[in-house]
């Protein structure tokens, strides 16, 4: 296919196994808990490949102001470049803060759109998403010399 799918964990089959669903550990409430505020999977399960969580306990939605906090910090940032001695003229700054006003914008709707969930009409969280599932380097390597040896 040429992409890099399923290849921002260690290298692994990407089908899930029946025998890892009969084995499956699904996280108590409390880990899953830990887990949805610190980003963090408990340490005794840190090396298994699959894990169960119940969604019911998942947070709902993104706060309604992460785009607006977003575009606060980033126009706090353009305010020290203008206030320091840097290298940017008026001009660039302008385009620096048009640019971080489009985190606030949305793609229109589109009843042809095969999917549906938070954030679907938002480039920001397209981009955390691509972020979040990115390869570690050493596999990133590994796939980029394979993709270059079969095209």
């Amino acid at each position: 296919r040429g992409d890099f799918q399923c290849f921002f964990a260690p290298i692994t089959p990407c089908v899930v196994r029946e025998k890892e669903l009969e084995n499956l550990y699904v996280l108590e409430r409390s880990e899953q808990r830990k887990l949805f505020k610190t980003g963090n999977v408990p340490k005794e399960h840190e090396e298994k490949r699959i894990i169960g969580v119940d969604f019911v306990l998942r947070p709902q939605r993104t706060p309604a102001t992460l785009r607006e906090n977003m575009l606060k910090l980033m126009t706090e940032f353009i305010d020290e470049l203008r206030n320091s001695k840097s290298q940017y003229s008026t001009s660039q700054l302008r385009v620096l803060r048009r640019a971080a006003k489009l985190v606030l914008k949305e793609e229109p709707e589109d009843p042809l759109r095969p999917y549906h969930y938070f954030g679907a009409r938002s480039k920001v969280h397209h981009a955390a998403t691509f972020y979040t599932m990115r390869p570690k380097a050493f596999y990133a390597k590994k796939l980029q010399t394979a993709i270059q040896a079969i095209f």
